[in-house]
């Protein structure tokens, strides 16, 4: 069975639509439009903002549709690098949204130090004993 749609139309389509929610969620966020990218050229892949912020598009669509204040994003990133760290389950932004079950501010501060002594302990039996 022969294609009966028009590949190159459905791109340019895609790509459009992609690159207005990029446009809303670089509004949204007020960030400069002209500091980012399509990593690989893929429009509606992944976005690069500077060095340390990748947004999937889907994620970029979620916020858009959704109306995800900057504050909440920034603080699903800032869980999902601490999750990643201390091996915790990562959730995606729709789940965090809408409440998802999560460390608290209290639990991951103990980790953290927890971490920090240890550090602090391994570094002390090195310089004593190596």
């Amino acid at each position: 069975m022969a294609n009966t749609f028009n590949n190159t139309l459905l791109r340019q389509k895609f790509n459009a639509v992609a690159n207005e929610y990029l446009d809303a969620f670089l509004k949204m966020f007020d960030l400069d439009e002209s500091y980012g990218y399509w990593v690989a050229g893929e429009v509606g892949g992944l976005y690069a903002y500077g060095d340390d912020l990748f947004v999937d598009f889907s994620d970029m669509m979620y916020v858009v549709d959704n109306n995800v204040p900057k504050q909440t994003f920034d603080e699903w990133l800032g869980y999902c690098v601490f999750a990643l760290e201390f091996g915790q389950t990562t959730p995606n932004l729709a789940s965090w949204v809408k409440g998802c079950p999560r460390l608290s501010k209290r639990e991951i501060e103990r980790l953290q130090k927890l971490r920090r002594d240890f550090e602090v302990t391994c570094k002390r039996y090195k310089n004593k004993y190596c």
